[in-house]
């Protein structure tokens, strides 16, 4: 390692000495010009700090860069490098928001400060000086009085949260649910503070979604995210949850994964799996059951990298098919290849799948919020779907060079998304629902010579295919039954149920 004594200016900070990689007894960085003359490539000057601004527009090689700094730091003595990295909060699925949410694991410090820091304090002509209580919802930017909260419903009322406010006025104040009276903690007289008015303007101006994200740094914008009705406290369930959905009614105890799972094959609910394939991405495979009333339960989301195709059916064969008793498979049949695997296998899938992306998304988006049904249709289990629940907060358009949100979404964070879109839009793209009875039509064509479905069976057509029996009236005798531990594991584990349970849907 040579040493070149050099003064060169890096910001304000003049750097004395630079370290240059090669040396008389190490050529491999080194090189003669023509003049005979040697030299030596150099890696950049070590510092014992950087400081990068802006974190969250970074991007591209920008990335790479930000993340090879690491490399420029150099400690001296008792003093310990630094890496400093400076951003509004900006997006879901930013750099600043995962080096956030990565805090603890990776051991970095975070401060945070807010539009209140830079504004004087609120004048008691504005704020009022009497103790009020009010009522304040932070996603809307909403402050209610007792008086108005009352006369929400009840469940309504859960989504507000009760404060004390700093005096009545309060109250009336756009910028409330967010201050929470904090600007009447300030205490510095610096000329430089700006009046609270300006925060209050560009939190009206710029909304709810930009106030909370960039003034207040309380959570991270939902600009750019596709699956923006995405909400945990609505989609994510525990198993309680869950089987409250299900059934209409509490479980008498703490509900888990094996105990909702056997209510929905006692109830002979279809179920469902959907595959993507990867490589250094992940082969993933997302299952659900879906009820009489179109509800869908999301039970498992798993995945693993460096499965070739055939060790991912191999493991979801092994491991989830008869655990769920998975009646038909909706994989990514780029390659039709993949689908003949399947049913050699015995995993039931169509010859084709409708990838159409942005009315895939629009299918999904209807399960998740519908402005028709208040009520959601997609849930997701907090304890076995992981993935794909970070995948729905994370999962965005792309931006173009200006930083525009362009209509294409990103290829990144939609491995499960992607294999849950699959499902969904082909069974509900365009389905009416029907049950299945004795007076149905077999069309023949309906198989090639092998055997392989042509296309994605009606349930008459796998009724039909199969001889199964079918119940011309729906079971719906075990909906909201509760029942004993030893009922509900009247479903044998050893089981197997490989397209025989009762089929709900109709493809036009």
């Amino acid at each position: 390692m040579a040493r070149v004594k050099s003064k060169t200016a890096i910001g304000k900070q003049l750097i004395s000495i630079l370290e240059v990689e090669g040396g008389p007894g190490d050529q491999s960085n080194s090189f003669l010009d023509n003049q005979g003359i040697l030299h030596h490539n150099c890696n950049g000057p070590h510092v014992p700090l950087v400081v990068v601004d802006e974190v969250d527009t970074v991007s591209g090689e920008g990335l790479k860069a930000f993340r090879d700094v690491s490399g420029m730091l150099d400690s001296k003595g008792d003093k310990k490098a630094l890496r400093v990295g400076i951003s509004t909060r900006k997006s879901r699925y930013g750099l600043m928001n995962q080096a956030i949410e990565n805090a603890d694991k990776e051991g970095r410090t975070v401060r945070k400060w807010t539009v209140l820091e830079f504004s004087q304090r609120c004048p008691d002509s504005r704020s009022g000086t009497t103790p009020t209580i009010g009522y304040y919802l932070q996603d809307k930017m909403e402050t209610i009085s007792h008086k108005e909260w009352l006369m929400k419903d009840p469940v309504a009322q859960k989504d507000y949260v009760s404060y004390e406010f700093y005096g009545e006025k309060c109250l009336k104040c756009p910028l409330s649910s967010l201050c929470l009276s904090d600007s009447k903690k300030q205490t510095c007289k610096s000329p430089m503070l700006k009046p609270i008015d300006d925060a209050v303007k560009k939190a009206i101006e710029s909304g709810p979604d930009w106030a909370i994200a960039q003034l207040f740094n309380l959570k991270p914008s939902v600009e750019g995210i596709i699956y923006k009705e995405f909400e945990e406290k609505t989609h994510v369930k525990t198993w309680n949850g869950m089987w409250a959905i299900l059934t209409g009614s509490d479980f008498p105890g703490e509900c888990t994964h094996d105990l909702f799972v056997k209510k929905c094959r006692q109830m002979k609910l279809p179920a469902y799996g959907m595959i993507d394939w990867g490589w250094s991405n992940p082969s993933t495979l997302v299952v659900f059951f879906v009820d009489n009333a179109e509800n869908i339960y999301v039970v498992r989301a798993d995945g693993r990298t460096y499965y070739n195709n055939v060790s991912w059916i191999q493991f979801i064969k092994s491991k989830y098919h008869h655990q769920y008793g998975i009646q038909l498979y909706f994989p990514d049949l780029a390659n039709p290849g993949d689908g003949q695997l399947m049913r050699q296998e015995g995993l039931m899938c169509p010859n084709h799948i409708d990838k159409n992306i942005s009315d895939g998304i629009q299918v999904v988006k209807k399960y998740l919020r519908s402005f028709g049904n208040p009520n959601p249709k997609l849930f997701v289990a907090k304890e076995t779907c992981a993935p794909l629940i970070q995948e729905f907060l994370t999962y965005h358009y792309e931006t173009d060079a200006s930083g525009a949100i362009t209509d294409r979404p990103a290829d990144e964070f939609n491995h499960w998304c992607d294999a849950l879109r699959y499902g969904i839009y082909t069974l509900f793209g365009k389905p009416s629902m029907i049950t299945a009875d004795s007076g149905m039509d077999y069309n023949p064509q309906i198989r090639d010579n092998q055997g392989n479905f042509t296309k994605v069976p009606t349930p008459e057509e796998i009724v039909s295919t199969f001889n199964l029996d079918v119940n011309t009236e729906p079971n719906t005798r075990k909906i909201g039954e509760i029942g004993t531990l030893s009922k509900l594991n009247g479903c044998d584990d050893d089981e197997t149920i490989s397209g025989g349970g009762g089929f709900l849907w109709h493809f036009n």
